[in-house]
């Protein structure tokens, strides 16, 4: 059997001019979009005609009315002029004898060719009426207007019902995967979503609340067909219902979702500017320092800034990943300009491998030297290749054995005081000023010409690694890598050791 229910296929019967009238009959109920074309076909009864005058739409009663003004009038039949039926003249069909033989009349005489008496007119015999055949025809009319009655009572009402669920059937379903489409899609934004890369974490939490309802809403099954017109009609309603439900569902899912990306934008854009931020502050402090990691920490600015410039383009799944790249590269590089940057005491930058306690004053731990019979403090390294002592205004420091060259401009500075001057190229002063100059030679006046002279008397203490001589305006930290002296109000200073000596 052909299943009519199928449009397509209903729709190539209608197209095709040898289609049944009982086919398009059917078709006419199962398709009411086909009823115009129904209306055209050359095998569509009167019959069925009327059924589509009567219950079609505006469009279908124009196109039957169409049809039937385009049809020719049934053909009268009229006869000669010159002839006249014997049957007018025949006595009446109910009569039960003629009264009379009718005379035919001189138009219906022969030629007179000869002489001869006119023929004698025999009347036909009165025909006799079968009476069966209007009860039959009668009976059966009865029959096709009862079996019309109920069709349009019972048959159509049903149809009509069964179309109008089939529709609303569609339209659920329709409506139940789009929604289930949209239900995946806010998944997705609901699990790379979190409260920490969003701007406003209320959003999220509104997306997850009407995903719950619309998951629901996607496992709804389709009821059965009922029976009858009124529970269909019933099912029909609630499959409507159910139907605008899920479509203001997914309406409501596509704002949650909309609101969730735009407050995971916010978030990265600020969290990014501010990465961008902190690595431009630390370009500016340090830029006196290394310069290629100065130069490769601009190039990663640049790259970051390049990345916030395209962010709101980026795919929204990937906010937190880019966010959290750029920021790990933008601090990677920020401490490789740290670590390569002298250290800075104000507008003091020192030389690496000074300890950036010079920065910080006094220390806490500083120890009080006693004073010697000479009024000045005095120590000497655990080395003692170094030897220290101050008298409050100046530090002087003395090392004996080094393989470092004394630097010039000190070297020029001293011998400016005079030519028969000479320097002692190993022993360094600290002014309270801040400023350092090489020992002028002149007896035994330095660190170590006390300790190895001073007799008996003299005993200077040995600083030993990690402790720091308050000397008052001065501090001096003993090392295994040498003797670091400095101002602890302007923070100037000197270090020294066999293998260097530095100055600041």
């Amino acid at each position: 059997m052909t299943d009519f229910h199928n449009y397509d296929i209903a729709a190539k019967f209608v197209a095709d001019p040898t289609t049944s009238g009982d086919d398009l009959s059917t078709i006419a109920e199962l398709q009411p979009k086909l009823q115009a074309e129904i209306a055209n076909h050359p095998n569509a009864y009167p019959g069925l005609l009327n059924w589509l005058d009567t219950f079609g739409d505006r469009t279908v009663k124009a196109a039957v009315a169409a049809r039937r003004r385009a049809e020719p009038e049934p053909a009268q039949w009229e006869p000669a002029s010159s002839e006249r039926p014997q049957w007018l003249d025949a006595p009446p069909i109910f009569a039960s004898a003629p009264t009379q033989q009718p005379v035919p009349s001189a138009a219906y005489a022969p030629a007179p060719q000869q002489q001869m008496a006119p023929a004698a007119y025999v009347a036909p015999a009165p025909a006799r009426r079968n009476w069966r055949l209007p009860v039959i025809l009668g009976g059966v009319a009865l029959l096709v207007a009862v079996a019309l009655i109920l069709t349009f009572a019972v048959f159509l009402p049903n149809r009509a019902a069964e179309n109008k669920f089939n529709d609303a059937v569609a339209a659920f379903q329709q409506a139940q995967a789009d929604l289930t489409t949209q239900v995946i899609v806010a998944q997705g934004v609901s699990n790379y979503a979190t409260a920490d890369t969003v701007d406003d974490p209320t959003t999220l939490d509104k997306l997850n609340a009407d995903l719950q309802n619309a998951v629901q809403s996607t496992t709804a099954q389709v009821p059965a067909m009922a029976g009858g017109a009124s529970a269909i009609n019933q099912q029909v309603s609630d499959l409507q219902a159910n139907t605008d439900t899920m479509r203001s569902l997914i309406t409501t899912l596509q704002g949650d979702v909309a609101a969730v990306q735009a407050s995971a934008l916010s978030w990265a854009t600020a969290a990014l500017t501010s990465a961008i931020s902190d690595a431009n502050q630390t370009y500016s402090q340090y830029s006196y320092g290394d310069k290629t990691s100065l130069s490769a920490l601009q190039d990663q600015i640049t790259q970051s800034q390049a990345v916030l410039d395209g962010l709101s383009s980026a795919d929204p799944s990937t906010y937190a990943t880019i966010v959290q790249d750029n920021t790990v590269a933008l601090q990677a590089a920020q401490d490789n300009v740290v670590s390569a940057a002298p250290i800075k005491c104000g507008d003091i930058i020192l030389p690496r491998g000074v300890d950036p306690m010079v920065c910080k004053g006094m220390p806490s731990n500083a120890k009080t030297l006693s004073g010697s019979p000479y009024f000045v403090w005095f120590f000497q390294m655990p080395s003692k290749n170094v030897a220290c002592d101050s008298d409050g205004s100046t530090v002087i420091c003395e090392i004996q054995s080094y393989s470092w060259k004394t630097p010039t401009d000190l070297m020029t500075q001293c011998q400016q005081v005079g030519a028969d001057v000479a320097c002692n190229q190993n022993v360094f002063i600290l002014d309270v000023d801040g400023s350092v100059s090489l020992g002028l030679f002149g007896g035994c006046d330095s660190p170590m010409c006390f300790i190895l002279h001073g007799g008996t008397d003299f005993k200077p203490l040995t600083l030993q690694y990690g402790q720091v001589a308050n000397f008052k305006a001065f501090a001096c930290l003993s090392a295994s890598d040498g003797v670091t002296c400095w101002n602890v109000k302007n923070h100037h200073g000197y270090k020294m050791n066999k293998t260097k000596f530095l100055y600041w």
